[in-house]
């Protein structure tokens, strides 16, 4: 029953998540500041992305209002992404498996609120993730929000566990990060990476740590590798082809937050460290 109600929870997050992200979009695109305050994600209504039409209950239920109106909308006609459903099913995937395989302490309330606060990070990743595979941008206050996030779940675990010195890694691991890849990013002058990544990466090093940090940038890159040889084999790969590696960022770290701990220790014990 809990793992359904989670689910159905997880649901209405990854509604939430697409329609979080196209605001985003709109607001960084819009000059006039009425303009802007109409996609505020606190104050306007649910609309359709193509003509704007305000959408009713009946047409926000996730996956299954895309289903019954066969991926269009209902006013204008016009085909609604796939991404809408698919992002809803793997938010949902990803708070379930997180919830499952939770690397820190669920034995009472206190727990649950670094659970709260990894719910809001995933919501801030899924969302940055959209926004820079669409339009090859991560914004730089949600960068910032995920940073505070990130500093506010680990200062809570170490307020929870009462030990301080949980704080060590985190920091270690966001000056790491952010130092090797911003001395990269001006030594090819934003040619091999991006600022925003740099940003994101400093980000990731409070939330995962030295350690798990380094990981998540290893497995970043091997799954970009693989995406690339894909596009190259399927022959969608052309030729000064622009691939965003904010997503790959955040989808290793959420592995490495996760899992992070396990293949350390398995790595430790195969190589004796």
């Amino acid at each position: 029953m809990f793992y359904t109600l989670l689910s159905l929870f997880g649901l209405a997050l990854g509604s939430f998540v697409n329609a979080f992200a196209w605001r985003i979009s709109k607001q960084s695109t819009s000059v006039k500041l009425k303009k802007s305050a109409k996609y505020s994600i606190s104050r306007g209504r649910s609309m359709c992305p193509d003509c704007e039409h305000l959408l009713s209950t009946a047409d926000l239920i996730p996956v299954i209002s895309w289903i019954f109106l066969k991926g269009s909308c209902r006013y204008c006609k016009k085909k609604i992404s796939v991404q809408y459903p698919l992002v809803e099913i793997l938010f949902v995937i990803a708070v379930l498996v997180s919830y499952h395989f939770w690397p820190l302490d669920l034995t009472d309330s206190t727990g649950y609120i670094l659970f709260v606060i990894w719910l809001c990070l995933l919501v801030l990743g899924f969302c940055m993730s959209i926004i820079d595979i669409k339009w090859q941008l991560l914004p730089t206050k949600l960068v910032y929000m995920f940073g505070g996030l990130s500093g506010l779940l680990v200062i809570t675990n170490s307020i929870i566990n009462r030990d301080f010195s949980l704080l060590i890694s985190p920091i270690i691991g966001s000056a790491v990060l952010f130092g090797t890849f911003w001395l990269i990013y001006q030594v090819s002058g934003g040619k091999w990476i991006g600022g925003g990544d740099v940003r994101l990466l400093a980000a990731l090093g409070i939330l995962l740590g030295w350690q798990k940090g380094l990981l998540a940038v290893v497995v970043a890159s091997y799954i970009a590798t693989f995406v690339v040889v894909g596009l190259v084999i399927f022959r969608k790969y052309k030729k000064g082809m622009r691939i965003s590696f904010g997503p790959f960022l955040l989808s290793a770290a959420y592995l490495s937050f996760v899992f992070g701990d396990s293949v350390i220790r398995a790595y430790r014990s195969f190589s004796g460290l």
